[in-house]
């Protein structure tokens, strides 16, 4: 009925459409799927700042990167961001009288950079693009440790802190008792 060829030729084009199919969609999965660095996720989404401010209810220390407790500060940032799960943003209004509580009241790490950085992540839950993209400008990062604001990132640039901060980054506790016993 079939010649040889003809078998050999449709198998192996069956066997390459499924090959196709499988990659194509494993491909597919992998791009959806969050993929979270294993070692420094922290240091993926944000650059390296220049300083770190350290608010201990109102006490505040400043590292600089030549400071052995800068590494020992970021190696904390990066088992805060490990997380399963994705980020989120949420609708709150960052007044400056909330950012004078959470550096006065409240244990918190401010990031300082010289020039402005942006982030982009796709698949933020809560993000107002269609794609689910997250996009924000910043020079300064405000992570609170407690109270209301603390599984946040609250992005600032060099005038003022912006609304709508990036959520769903637990993990504070060895941050915090860090600051305390400083």
């Amino acid at each position: 009925m079939f010649s040889q060829k003809s078998k050999i030729f449709f198998i192996s084009s069956i066997t390459t459409f499924i090959l196709l199919f499988v990659g194509l969609t494993v491909f597919h999965l992998l791009q959806e799927k969050e993929i979270r660095p294993e070692e420094d996720p922290f240091e993926e989404y944000f650059e390296l700042p220049v300083k770190i401010y350290l608010f201990n209810q109102g006490e505040k220390t400043e590292v600089e990167k030549k400071d052995n407790q800068y590494k020992k500060i970021i190696d904390m940032l990066n088992k805060k961001a490990q997380f399963e799960g994705s980020f989120e943003t949420v609708d709150y209004v960052i007044m400056e009288e909330n950012i004078k509580m959470i550096k006065n009241d409240k244990f918190a790490v401010e990031l300082i950079y010289h020039q402005q950085k942006e982030f982009e992540e796709k698949y933020v839950f809560g993000s107002r693009t269609e794609e689910g993209y997250m996009r924000a400008s910043y020079s300064r990062l405000l992570i609170p440790l407690t109270g209301k604001y603390e599984e946040m990132i609250i992005f600032g640039d060099d005038e003022e802190y912006k609304n709508r901060p990036l959520s769903k980054l637990p993990n504070n506790e060895h941050l915090i008792n860090y600051v305390k016993n400083l």
